[in-house]
């Protein structure tokens, strides 16, 4: 979904409850390993809002390690992590989501959580669900290519970001795909 930013409704993204799931998602506990931060939980969220957008799919707080979510970890693990120090294991961010604020492992539903309903309402809103995406993606070592929240980076500036990572995640065409998507 690209949303032009002259579309977006004034002050839609000044709302209080959206800051605070970007604050919490900007700085979600993650795994460091030889400097590297582990990319699953920002895979695992991704994929969760993929599954709000259809009117369909979500309109629960209950959120399930089903097939489909699998299926969607699994293709945004692919897209944006290339790192030998990583394995796709969607088990990992899950059991360790429990230390987020957001996240309410439920006991009695195996493999179940919930999600706070404001989270869950963030989620529906194309607008709110955007700028939460793009907030995960920017922890995905894109924050210092990305100068201004509502711009993505240009050509030149990401190549370079990815010229000079020295431990480098992401390859060239991915980048682009990413930049495009913006």
């Amino acid at each position: 979904v690209e949303i032009q930013k002259s579309s977006i409704p004034p002050g839609i993204l000044d709302s209080p409850k959206l800051k605070k799931y970007q604050n919490y998602f900007a700085s979600l506990k993650r795994s460091n390993r030889n400097g590297e931060l582990a990319p699953h939980k920002l895979i695992l969220m991704l994929a969760i809002m993929k599954l709000y957008e259809s009117p369909k799919q979500y309109k629960t707080v209950l959120v399930k390690l089903t097939p489909k979510l699998i299926e969607l970890f699994n293709h945004y693990w692919r897209e944006y992590v290339n790192s030998p120090i990583w394995i796709m294991d969607i088990n990992m961010p899950w059991t360790h989501m429990k230390s987020e604020p957001f996240w309410h492992e439920c006991y009695n539903t195996a493999k179940g959580c919930w999600i706070d309903e404001e989270l869950k309402t963030l989620f529906r809103n194309v607008y709110y669900r955007e700028a939460l995406r793009k907030v995960l993606l920017e922890q995905l070592n894109l924050s210092s290519t990305i100068t201004n929240t509502t711009e993505a980076p240009s050509r030149s500036q990401a190549q370079n970001h990815d010229v000079h990572r020295s431990n480098k995640r992401w390859n060239k065409g991915e980048l682009r795909k990413l930049i495009n998507a913006f």
